[in-house]
């Protein structure tokens, strides 16, 4: 089966611009077909693929995150018992996994499920679809880093949830195809029927970063941070005051360093404390998230 997938990705690549070079930024959000080529729904190995892109016309799932569309475990019907369906998202990260190469890719989810009976699961491929490898898995945790919360793909999540993680350094792993990175989400149900929605996602963004001191992931605060590369101390500036505005810095292993509220759109942060390196700041208002990099020298 790995083989018979491995096939079918490339034969993809090479007869669409699936597999084309890109910026290094792009969103999906299934409203538009801009950026649809690097999307697989897998029906050539698993005809009774469930994931459709569409309007979600269930009993929970009845909006998308952005109207109108979102990419649903079948967008009019309850998930069927018995069944393990998946898409995959393909992605060049700029300059390959080598030094701080990294590809963050965050969006979306909303759940209805059975809680642990019937649950997703996301996997990324450093290999062209060989190996998969759970982003839970603690064997690849160095590979794998968090912007919390973890997302919970089980159960009832009574509303959209933002998720993000990035991958990095796989060069090291052996079989690496060092410039190609794949992802994958499946959902998977048991042998009792629920007449549950399942899992649907929306609104993607994946960026690739390669040591710049860039935005990597924007979802419309556009703050400012500065210095940086910074030693003691950091100031973060909003381009308006915003009402509950928290900040959170975490290392690489997604673990929590430093939390507090922005105060009059403008506050300073003290991270004399931290080591030298490389770390990651969630800004969080009522409406949007962003994550941005800071160097601490």
């Amino acid at each position: 089966m790995k083989k018979i997938f491995t096939f079918i990705v490339l034969v993809f690549c090479i007869t669409s611009v699936f597999c084309q070079k890109r910026d290094a930024v792009y969103n999906i959000n299934f409203d538009d077909t801009n950026n649809l080529s690097h999307l697989f729904i897998d029906t050539i190995s698993n005809p009774n693929n469930l994931w459709q892109i569409g309007e979600p016309q269930k009993t929970v799932f009845t909006s998308a995150h952005s109207i109108p569309n979102a990419i649903v475990t079948d967008t009019l019907y309850s998930y069927p018992k018995n069944n393990i369906s998946s898409f995959i998202i393909l992605d060049y990260p700029a300059g390959g996994f080598s030094g701080e190469g990294m590809t963050l890719i965050g969006g979306y989810y909303k759940v209805n499920s059975d809680t642990l009976k019937d649950y997703g699961t996301i996997e990324f491929s450093y290999d062209n679809g060989t190996t998969w490898v759970n982003i839970n898995d603690t064997l690849y945790k160095f590979y794998v880093m968090y912007i919390p919360p973890k997302p919970v793909l089980t159960g009832n999540s009574n509303g959209w949830i933002h998720f993000s993680f990035g991958v990095s350094g796989l060069n090291l792993l052996p079989g690496a195809h060092g410039d190609t990175i794949l992802f994958r989400f499946s959902f998977v149900s048991d042998s009792i029927q629920n007449n549950l929605d399942g899992l649907m996602y929306d609104d993607f963004q994946i960026n690739d970063f390669a040591g710049s001191v860039e935005d990597i992931n924007s979802m419309g605060i556009n703050s400012k941070i500065y210095p940086n590369p910074a030693s003691t101390q950091i100031t973060i500036e909003l381009p308006k005051k915003e009402e509950q505005s928290i900040i959170t810095i975490y290392n690489l292993n997604g673990e929590e360093l430093i939390k507090q509220q922005i105060k009059n759109n403008k506050t300073d942060v003290d991270i004399s404390e931290l080591q030298s390196g490389v770390y990651f700041i969630k800004i969080v208002n009522n409406k949007n998230v962003e994550i941005k990099k800071i160097i601490k020298q």
